[in-house]
């Protein structure tokens, strides 16, 4: 892939991105950690659940319960509809698909066996070859689909997959002093996303909203439902479980290749059997084959978490997440702020590419035939708010048709990528629009037209001072 086709997966993860990355679920992490959102959740449950670890965990996964509603992958195709597989296939590789889809359908034909399938699941689209269009995102783009409920009373704190869960979960527990990255990791398989982590004597398997695990209700779970089968109890949750995502590296049978150092390979395995008391074909199959596809790899979140040291709230985490990204080139850290969708990155036009290439932008947006058609579209979207509610995070123009609102940095990524459709856009293919987005004005300029962004008239003069640029030459 290249450099922007591998940001997008950072900047609109989609279900076969995160498959085949799986440190994604990381970026997610420390993208929700730099989220002031997050952090006004941590602070009740640090009221309500003292210092004890066990106490923190079962509030943070009660919260989660409670305030954030799952969505299941019938609602997701009607929300989103289906991914181009041959556009996925040219930037993530057709191998990759043929694994995900094999990968989910054996999961799902394991549930119908044992009458575990709800309807919800939809699984003749899975069988059909069809992959639900939606991103995972930070606990910010979860309060976002809120809109998408429309007059619904009682509305959820946000709409969230089951990847989404796991990073919102992990980020909550990491704000805490008494928990660590270095003590949990992320049990994988195609198609669902789970939490690991320990502290002392004490474990915890989170599995999903309304189900988690301490080892004595595993165990309990093992004796009265299954008559002491370990393997048939795992199967039942993770029957195709082929990746141990931990933030030095990935255990994995899957397509991305093992990254974690040998010699934490076993270790990691040792804790997740010790905590399911047997080791079960899948964890034996990670622990015999996954040395196959090992590589060493540098940037691992591992690197990251251990840069950021003691931190006490999102502005902290950003400033040093940013640090890491600019003054190291730390590559996890500017992916990071790429899930994040900060502005001020490296390289923003990654962001310019991205709204022209997620796998939602045909879904969502038209072809327009003229400039003031153009204009008319982003005219539209009549809202004046960041889906982020914070101006120095960028939406992609997907978002903001969705949700008819954005900033005036988010409607003039959206008016550039509409002027190039007009244009006839292609990969590859440069752009004769270019984008400015300063402290206080957002203009999108090129031949014969220059629009603030916000007003959606014509600007005078190019006085804005750059933050970021798309786009011109």
């Amino acid at each position: 892939m290249t450099d922007r086709q591998t940001a997008l997966r950072w900047i609109a993860p989609n279900l076969l991105d995160a498959i085949a990355d799986p440190e994604l679920v990381y970026a997610l992490t420390l993208a929700n950690l730099m989220s002031p959102r997050l952090w006004d959740i941590v602070a009740r449950i640090r009221a309500e659940a003292g210092e004890e670890p066990r106490d923190i965990a079962a509030r943070a996964a009660q919260y989660i319960d409670h305030h954030f509603e799952h969505v299941p992958p019938a609602q997701l195709f009607e929300m989103y509809g289906t991914l181009d597989l041959e556009r996925q296939a040219e930037r993530i590789g057709a191998d990759t698909i043929r694994y995900a889809l094999e990968s989910i359908n054996d999961e799902f034909a394991w549930r119908e066996a044992r009458n575990l399938t709800p309807e919800t699941l939809d699984v003749p689209r899975f069988r059909r070859g069809e992959v639900p269009a939606f991103t995972y995102g930070t606990i910010d783009e979860a309060h976002a689909c809120r809109r998408l409920l429309g007059h619904r009373h009682h509305k959820p704190l946000g709409l969230t997959c089951c990847v989404d869960e796991a990073a919102l979960y992990a980020a909550l527990l990491l704000a805490f002093p008494e928990f660590a990255a270095a003590r949990l990791f992320f049990l994988m398989e195609p198609s669902h996303c789970t939490v690991m982590h320990w502290n002392a004597d004490d474990a915890h398997w989170y599995y999903s909203k309304k189900l988690q695990f301490s080892r004595q209700d595993w165990r309990r779970l093992v004796t009265q439902d299954y008559a002491g089968d370990v393997q048939l109890a795992f199967d039942d949750k993770l029957h195709d479980c082929d990746t141990i995502a931990t933030a030095e590296g990935l255990v994995t049978c899957g397509e991305s290749g093992s990254t974690l150092d040998l010699g934490r390979h076993a270790a990691t395995i040792d804790i997740a059997e010790r905590f399911l008391g047997a080791a079960t074909r899948q964890l034996t199959r990670l622990r015999q084959e996954a040395t196959v596809g090992f590589r060493e790899e540098l940037a691992h979140p591992g690197v990251l978490f251990a840069s950021l040291g003691d931190f006490s709230g999102a502005a902290d985490v950003a400033e040093r997440i940013r640090s890491r990204a600019f003054d190291a080139r730390d590559p996890f850290a500017v992916r990071a702020l790429h899930v994040f969708r900060a502005v001020d990155v490296p390289d923003p036009s990654v962001y310019l590419f991205a709204g022209h290439s997620s796998g939602l932008a045909e879904t969502f947006l038209p072809r327009p035939t003229s400039v003031e058609e153009c204009l008319s579209v982003v005219r539209a979207c009549e809202g004046t708010e960041s889906i982020f509610d914070d101006r120095d995070r960028i939406a992609l123009p997907d978002e903001t048709m969705r949700y008819r609102t954005g900033s005036d940095r988010d409607k003039a990524l959206l008016l550039h990528v509409l002027l190039d459709r007009m244009d006839g856009w292609t990969p590859g293919r440069s752009t004769r629009w270019r984008t400015t987005l300063g402290a206080r004005r957002a203009i999108v300029d090129g031949p014969g037209l220059r629009i603030d962004a916000e007003s959606l008239m014509p600007a005078e003069a190019m006085d804005v001072m750059p933050i970021a640029v798309l786009g011109g030459t």
